[in-house]
């Protein structure tokens, strides 16, 4: 992918310098288009799979039409106005950062970009630190950098270098607006047409390939089209993914690309390599694809097609939905469904670090965090399944999930089908019994691939094709009901993320970032140690200490 990052200097207006470009691209003729006129310089980047829109995109530009397009962001400046004209991807997985100090101004494609360009410092807000330890992502245009806005998709904007003025617009997007209803047909075709768009589109494509069955029905796409890419899936060698990947890989005649060591490797090397990619927003513990560098110098500049988006429609109030969840499907009892749909999301965000949240945030902040992406985006008429499904669209899937996305940004093009209009389109308006239980997953797979169907699931560890019992259905009320059940993940993560090797004083320098207040700092640190959040709060750390700095994270040896 391109790493493109523009400096404009509000000093030189009247020189010919008056901005520079940094782009990192090792195929630019691939990841990012620029079309230079006497007047316009245009940029172009984002998913490879839509790269034969650059043209309309251009033509439109030029015409004074300023649209978003699925896949593709944009950057167009005016040299003679000195105006310059932006626009994300639809559906925000290449988002654009702004950034504004007293004397820079700069666009890019990313964090890590960004950083390159401004040459000093980056420094972190503390309410945004908060916020991304207790909910796991930011929401909106929130940055956890000072001076900096993040652009979601589907946004347009206008940026006048000489007095700074900004304007901003987010298109409404009418898939989800409309109550479309779609048959499992129309998706099963869409997907399969998307698929064959990114790895047609890729150079040398690999796709992203794990346990879960979001990779595994591209996958299934893939055997069904005869299309052989190799294949790539992180964790050490005898991880539970990589043994499924390989067992998937096999059953398609697939070449694997995969660790093999048996040991976590977190050295400085690692720190400092995920610290740069992830520049705050993704801690360690989610970097598996930055872990291994035998396996990045290996695929080092070709396509990845992954599962970006597909998370929306197998949610965990679709896995571990209980009985008579069909009727959140009905707009008619929404006064009833929909504050059910918020409050599950709110116990979603909160699972892992609620006793956090008291002295952070506090439930009110995040109760007014959802129903802002509710009264932003999502249309109160719609039934509470498509209302939960187009937050995840575009908050869980635009914020956490593109963060831990642009991770491969300085390795791979990207290419994401579940993101394709057409996809999004018929997936979303899908029955929600086509969607509880993974059922579209399951049945996609059964019909385009049987052979795939036939492989173990990591979740059930027996056949796909066998379908689940009423435990593996309702896990939860399974539990309640003392069923025993056993259902999810048992196994062997992808690494073991264990920091027993860090300075004792990492913990203590984390949680300074977080509060420069004496009564707070111990008040955390009893409550972190108390639940034993020591590790999930150090990978966060280990990303924010090392932003600008390298520091000596290791003990004396």
């Amino acid at each position: 992918m391109a790493q493109l990052s523009i400096l404009f200097n509000t000093e030189e207006l009247s020189s010919d310098t008056w901005y520079s470009t940094n782009i990192e691209d090792f195929r630019q003729s691939i990841c990012i288009t620029r079309h230079t006129t006497s007047t316009l310089d245009i940029f172009i980047w984002g998913d490879i799979a839509y790269r034969h829109l650059d043209r309309q995109i251009t033509s439109d530009i030029l015409n004074n039409r300023f649209e978003s397009y699925c896949g593709r962001s944009w950057i167009a400046i005016n040299n003679k106005s000195r105006i310059i004209n932006f626009a994300t991807d639809t559906y925000g997985a290449f988002p654009i950062i702004y950034y504004k100090d007293n004397n820079n101004i700069i666009l890019a494609s990313s964090r890590t970009s960004l950083n390159q360009s401004l040459k000093k410092p980056l420094e972190l807000k503390k309410q945004s630190l908060k916020e991304i330890v207790v909910l796991g992502q930011l929401f909106s245009s929130n940055s956890i950098l000072k001076n900096t806005t993040h652009f979601m998709g589907n946004t347009q904007a206008t940026l006048t270098i000489k007095n700074s003025e900004l304007k901003q617009k987010n298109s409404k997007n009418e898939i989800f607006n409309s109550n479309l209803k779609t048959k499992y047909s129309d998706a099963k075709e869409a997907l399969i047409e998307a698929v064959r768009m990114s790895v047609n589109s890729g150079i040398n494509p690999l796709i992203s390939l794990s346990g879960g069955l979001d990779s595994r029905a591209i996958l299934a796409a893939c055997d069904l089209l005869n299309l052989k890419p190799d294949a790539l899936c992180y964790g050490v060698a005898n991880s539970t993914d990589v043994n499924y990947a390989k067992l998937l890989a096999n059953s398609c005649g697939l070449t694997l690309h995969h660790p093999t060591n048996l040991k976590t490797n977190i050295s400085d090397s690692v720190i400092h390599r995920v610290s740069k990619a992830s520049m705050g927003e993704v801690p360690f513990h989610h970097a598996h694809a930055l872990i291994d560098d035998k396996i990045l110098n290996k695929t080092l500049g070709r396509s990845i097609i992954t599962g970006t988006g597909a998370e929306s429609y197998r949610a965990f109030y679709y896995d571990r939905g209980m009985p008579g969840f069909n009727f959140f499907d009905l707009a008619l009892l929404n006064n009833w469904s929909t504050p059910r749909i918020k409050r599950y999301i709110q116990e979603e965000f909160l699972k892992q670090t609620h006793p956090l949240l008291a002295p952070l945030l506090g439930h009110k902040s995040i109760e007014a965090k959802i129903e802002s992406v509710f009264e932003r985006y999502i249309n109160p008429l719609l039934p509470a399944t498509k209302q939960a499904d187009i937050f995840y669209l575009t908050t869980r899937c635009q914020r956490m999930v593109v963060a831990g996305q642009q991770l491969l940004d300085s390795y791979y093009n990207r290419s994401h089908p579940f993101l394709n209009h057409d996809v999004v389109k018929t997936m979303l308006h899908l029955p929600a019994k086509l969607k509880l239980h993974s059922t579209f997953h399951r049945q996609f797979i059964a019909d385009v691939s049987p052979k795939l169907a036939k492989l173990p699931w990591d979740k059930t560890q027996k056949p796909l094709k066998k379908g689940l019992n009423f435990s593996e259905k309702y896990p939860g009320l399974a539990t309640r009901l003392k069923l025993n059940a056993a259902y999810g993940k048992a196994s062997k993560p992808m690494y073991l993320y264990g920091y027993h090797h860090l300075n004792a004083n990492v913990l203590d320098e984390t949680l300074r970032l977080i509060t420069d207040n004496d009564s707070e700092f111990c008040s955390l640190k009893h409550l972190v140690q108390k639940h034993k959040l020591e590790n999930y709060l150090i990978g966060f750390g280990l990303i924010w200490l090392n932003m600008n700095n390298r520091i000596k994270l290791q003990k004396a040896g």
